[in-house]
């Protein structure tokens, strides 16, 4: 009797504490398990709602929601959607689930998100009496709330996850019963051991450490009761593992996002940063976990909430730890909890440093060239002005040279002479000044025609044969057969001839040298090449030779004279016909100047 008395005694104990044991652990498990998915449920419910109202936005604005009913289609198939609608402002369903209710007018409270922004969530019966979700959010397009998106989310996977889990409690709780008793009047010592366990398990399910698991493979109630205990962790572990996977998943959005983002709290303080906004500024993240936003945004001190919703694309400046001040197109959002208040502001910005450099050399560029071409308008004006008088002077020097008025001393003589040197150089830089103007003003034009290139290369010796002889220089001609036409200006390419050949022949030595020109065709190019043997050109003055008035060096100027024009000029008559110019030398051997021309040329002088 004794022992059947321990054994009532025990398999009491065992009972009660097997039951106060399930007991606890049901309360913990539904509770944490009913909140969790009601919570996810919320959540999963306003991303439709959300997802809805966006996709909604352009069907407002176009009043074409045949695109929405498509999303509303492919919502409705998920398992517990009771029913998808959007609406407008005046309750008017402009999409539904049910087809027959498009077009209807339904009021109910959930068109209060129109007043307040904020979004609506109630409990209701459905019209079967299904317990479920009312979900409603804004629809806004460019900043006003223009309907509703609204969603039903039925309750019952939360209400067979409830039943299941008291119907698996209530199952435990038998079984656990029927286990003390049984083992309690006989195998009492072996009844202690899983029971402590359980006990234990619980403890550490209700301390938080989900990954506790009982080691129990007896297939008797206790081990169904470990199992099952075991299956509960296992979901709980699930359940905590999703959420784990959700904030890392979010993470790696906040981290992939190539602008910076910084989240401050409504005080101004830093929450969150992510790796772009560290690299530009020069800080650790957790330099900046915790820190015044005014330590980054140059402005700080007018971000936390001084505006309702929203700013875009606004120009601010952030301050790198280096103490860089950057330029930042931003913007930034007011991030609100489920009740609609205010958790703290988003701000996303990007970095518009080279965006201003860029703007700035644009408008460099165009002042530059406003400058170049009200400088071309002033010097082709102004040669103009001058060369009127220049011919003049010239005139009546060469009417005193030939002394039409009177008989000149030695001296006047001289002094006559002087005047003619001095108006003739005087006016060739004026003309050259006028051509260059007239290029880069671009009111030069080419006369283009066929030209046959032998009688050109012989005209163009023929000018300068004068100056040659003066300065013991032998002039050759070395022409390809092959090349006998060209498509160019005459008048022009024996201008760009006549500059080279000057050149050539002016700065050949006073021994005297041999100057030749050689063309040459070069599939449809035509080369023509002036070479001498005369002084040569420095290496380190071969880049100045095509630049507007400037010449090699102060000493050949004052020995040779010369504008400083005629390769610049020629330059850009050879580029006028698409061509090119280059130049060979070495100093003190000689030079070589080459310009190629396309054969066939378009008209048009541009």
């Amino acid at each position: 009797m004794e022992c059947v008395k321990v054994g009532i005694q025990l398999a009491f104990v065992f009972i009660v504490m097997i039951v106060v044991i399930i007991g606890a652990i049901a309360v913990v498990s539904i509770q944490r398990e009913s909140t969790t998915f009601k919570e996810e449920l919320k959540k999963q419910g306003l991303i439709l709602a959300n997802t809805l109202a966006v996709e909604s936005k352009e069907a407002f604005i176009t009043d074409k929601f045949v695109h929405v009913m498509d999303y509303i289609d492919t919502v409705s198939e998920q398992e517990y959607v009771v029913y998808v609608m959007v609406r407008d402002k005046k309750g008017k369903v402009k999409a539904h689930s049910e087809l027959n209710k498009v077009g209807k007018v339904i009021t109910d409270p959930a068109l209060n998100v129109i007043h307040s922004s904020k979004p609506y969530i109630e409990t209701s019966q459905s019209s079967e009496g299904e317990l479920m979700y009312n979900l409603a959010v804004p629809v806004t397009v460019n900043g006003e709330i223009v309907g509703v998106a609204q969603i039903g989310y039925s309750l019952r996977s939360l209400e067979i996850s409830e039943a299941k889990a008291r119907n698996q409690i209530i199952a435990l709780t038998i079984g656990g019963i029927i286990v003390g008793i049984f083992f309690a009047f006989l195998f009492s010592k072996p009844l202690v051991k899983p029971i402590n366990e359980l006990k234990n398990a619980a403890n550490e399910i209700a301390e938080g450490n989900l990954d506790t698991k009982i080691d129990i493979k007896s297939k008797d109630e206790i081990g169904e009761l470990a199992a099952s205990f075991n299956k509960m962790t296992q979901d709980l572990r699930v359940s905590r593992d999703d959420i784990i996977s959700a904030k890392k998943y979010t993470d790696n959005i906040v981290r992939s996002i190539p602008d910076t983002l910084l989240v401050v709290s409504p005080d101004g303080i830093i929450q969150t940063v992510n790796p772009a906004t560290s690299t530009l500024l020069g800080y650790k993240e957790k330099e900046l976990i915790g820190e015044p936003v005014s330590n980054v945004v140059a402005e700080g001190k007018e971000i936390p909430i001084n505006f309702s919703t929203c700013i875009k694309n606004v120009e601010k400046t952030y301050l790198a730890k280096d103490g860089r001040k950057i330029p930042m197109l931003f913007s930034g959002s007011v991030m609100r909890d489920d009740n609609g208040n205010i958790q703290g502001i988003v701000c996303v910005a990007q970095d518009i440093t080279e965006h201003k450099k860029a703007e700035k050399i644009y408008l460099e560029n165009e002042r530059l060239a406003y400058a170049s071409k009200a400088k071309s308008e002033f010097l082709a004006n102004m040669s103009h002005e001058l060369r009127t008088p220049l011919n003049s002077i010239l005139g009546f020097s060469q009417l005193l040279k030939q002394k039409m008025f009177g008989e000149l001393n030695e001296k006047q003589e001289h002094h006559v002479d002087n005047i003619l040197t001095s108006g003739n150089f005087l006016l060739n830089l004026v003309n050259d000044i006028l051509d260059l103007s007239k290029v880069e003003a671009g009111k030069m034009e080419l006369v283009i025609e066929k030209i046959h290139v032998p009688q050109v290369m012989n005209e163009s010796l023929i000018l300068i044969k004068e100056k040659a002889i003066k300065h013991n220089v032998k002039l050759k001609l070395d022409l390809d057969p092959k090349l006998d036409y060209i498509e160019a200006d005459k008048l022009r390419i024996k201008q760009v001839l006549f500059n080279l050949l000057g050149n050539a022949v002016k700065f050949s030595k006073p021994e005297g040298e041999t100057v030749t020109v050689t063309t040459k065709k070069e599939g449809d190019i035509a080369k023509i090449s002036v070479s001498d043997t005369g002084i040569g050109i420095r290496e380190e003055d071969m880049r100045k030779l095509f630049n507007t008035f400037e010449q090699l060096d102060s000493g050949i100027t004052k020995k040779y004279g010369g504008t400083g024009l005629g390769l610049a000029i020629s330059k850009k008559l050879v580029e006028m016909h698409g061509g090119t110019i280059m130049a060979e030398s070495k100093f003190g051997i000689g030079s070589t100047f080459s310009f190629l021309l396309p054969i066939k040329a378009k008209k048009e002088g541009k």
